[in-house]
C-alpha cells in the first residue's frame, strides 16, 4: 500500500483532485486615469503694439422674399363611420382587395379608413388591433356571421357572401372599392 504525502497535496484541490476550485487571478492593475490639461488663456496684448483688426462687417442683405410654395391639394374626406364596426371591417377586407389577409392588415386597412373608429384609445395615431380582433372571430364575429372565413391563424378571407355584403355597404357609405375580375 501507498502512502499519501498530505504535506505535498494542494489544499484547494482536496484529495481526490477535484473539489474546491482557485480564485481567479487578479486582473492586471488599470492604470491610474490621465491628467488633464488646464486650458492656457490666450496671451493678452501688449500695450502700445498696433492690432490690425479685421475689416468692418458689411451691413446685412435685405432677404428677398420666396414664393409662397404650393398648396397640396386637400387630403381625400373621409366619410364618417356610418356602419357598424362589424361592417366597417367587412369594408375594409374588401378595400385590401380579394384573396387572404392577415388579422393585422386588416385592422390597419380599416384604421386607414376610419382613424377614430379603429384607433387606439387617448390617440389614434395607431391601429388598435385587438378591437379588430374582436370583431372578427367568435359567434358575434364576421367568421361567425358567415361573412369571413379563417384560412389560417390569424388570416381570414371574404366569403361570397362577406364580398356581397361588403360592396352594399361601401356604397353605401360612398366608398369605393377596387373591381374584381371574374
Amino acid at each position: 500500500m501507498s502512502t499519501i504525502n498530505f504535506d505535498a497535496l494542494d489544499p484547494m484541490r482536496g484529495l481526490l483532485g477535484g473539489g474546491i476550485r482557485r480564485p481567479p487571478r487578479p486582473a492586471a492593475p488599470t492604470p491610474p486615469p490621465a491628467r488633464r490639461e488646464r486650458p492656457v488663456a490666450p496671451p493678452e496684448p501688449v500695450r502700445g503694439a498696433v492690432v490690425a483688426s479685421a475689416p468692418p462687417a458689411p451691413p446685412p442683405a435685405t432677404p428677398v422674399p420666396r414664393p409662397a410654395a404650393p398648396k397640396p391639394p386637400p387630403a381625400p374626406t373621409i366619410p364618417p363611420l356610418s356602419l357598424t364596426q362589424r361592417e366597417a371591417i367587412a369594408v375594409a377586407i374588401a378595400a385590401l382587395g380579394p384573396g387572404t389577409h392577415s388579422a393585422d392588415a386588416i385592422a390597419l386597412s380599416a384604421w386607414r379608413l376610419w382613424p377614430a373608429a379603429f384607433g387606439m384609445r387617448g390617440g389614434a395615431g395607431h391601429p388598435d388591433t385587438n378591437r379588430v380582433l374582436a370583431k372578427l372571430s367568435g359567434v358575434d364575429g364576421l367568421c361567425g356571421m358567415g361573412w369571413l372565413e379563417l384560412v389560417s391563424p390569424r388570416a381570414y378571407a371574404l366569403t361570397s357572401i362577406g364580398v356581397r355584403h361588403a360592396r352594399l355597404r361601401a356604397r353605401a357609405a360612398g366608398i369605393a372599392l377596387p373591381e374584381v375580375s371574374r
